[in-house]
């Protein structure tokens, strides 16, 4: 007889606008609070967040999925996916692929079959 556990995950609670520095300049990025109790308050880290630094997670996640698509030596090869921003112990971050029906990644891969010359 399996048993099927489930992970604890942080679970979003409260989304709020957070302003980011971006080329200078000031955006307002929405972001989900992870992991704290409804309706309390919860301090930014660090002053002014730069959405680079938010990036900087998921542009590891990038190089490993293409890295990883390389090996299988496409002609063409076209990886989407999208994300959320998350406010986790007072830092903003990237979240990919919350927990939903649908796939996170949308991986594409074509091979051009070789002619003779």
């Amino acid at each position: 007889m399996s048993e099927f556990v489930e992970e604890a995950r942080p679970v979003p609670v409260a989304e709020r606008l957070v302003p980011m520095e971006v080329d200078g300049l000031t955006v307002y990025v929405a972001v989900h609070e992870v992991g704290h109790r409804s309706g309390t308050e919860h301090e930014i880290g660090g002053g002014r967040q730069r959405l680079e630094d938010a990036l900087d997670g998921l542009m590891g996640v990038t190089r490993a999925v293409v890295g990883r698509l390389r090996e299988a030596h496409a002609t063409r090869t076209r990886v989407q996916f999208g994300c959320e921003f998350a406010l986790e112990s007072g830092s903003v971050v990237a979240v990919v692929g919350k927990a939903r029906a649908s796939s996170a990644f949308t991986v594409e891969l074509e091979w051009e079959e070789q002619t003779a010359p």
